[in-house]
């Protein structure tokens, strides 16, 4: 929606619906994680979408149920990524889905939702979360991927460049 209250709803009502899932008890664990990675791959899948503002609807959301993830505790899975570098790895799995057809169109779609989710992922503070990130054994590996994919994007259009750099920026001075 172009409207910002509608979008804030929308993620709030997502969100809601997670805490409420996992203050239920003890959640099955196969349900938490079924629909936490349903969310996330409809989340990134939601920025590729070129409908005005559904971009920064999908970010928004996209931040607040990365927050979720390395805030609460959630019940361990095998199929819910539990660091940001399976995170980033689910993002760019879905991301080449998007892509399969290789448009200049898709191309760019699919760099500018990789500013959105990098942009997303920053906003969240799950880089930052020293415990979270401490038991990623990638994660060096994964910020420099993160740039990479910020280098990449810049690279392949000028007007991409100026996003791209200022989410450098940001998550240098995180």
């Amino acid at each position: 929606s172009l409207n910002v209250e509608t979008r804030i709803a929308a993620a709030q009502n997502l969100i809601v619906s997670f805490h409420s899932l996992l203050s239920t008890g003890s959640p099955d664990n196969e349900t938490v994680s079924t629909e936490l990675v349903y969310s996330l791959k409809r989340l990134f899948r939601g920025l590729s979408s070129v409908r005005n503002a559904a971009r920064q609807g999908f970010s928004l959301a996209l931040s607040e149920l990365l927050h979720l993830l390395h805030t609460h505790d959630i019940p361990s899975s095998p199929t819910l990524p539990s660091s940001p570098t399976s995170l980033l790895s689910l993002f760019k799995e879905v991301n080449v889905q998007n892509t399969v057809s290789s448009s200049d169109k898709d191309k760019k779609d699919s760099k500018i939702a990789t500013i959105f989710a990098i942009q997303a992922f920053i906003n969240s503070g799950i880089f930052i979360n020293k415990e979270y990130c401490k038991k990623d054994l990638k994660i060096n590996e994964c910020l420099i991927d993160v740039v990479d994919l910020l280098w990449d994007a810049a690279m392949f259009k000028q007007y991409l460049m100026e996003s791209s750099m200022s989410c450098v920026i940001l998550l240098i001075y995180q």
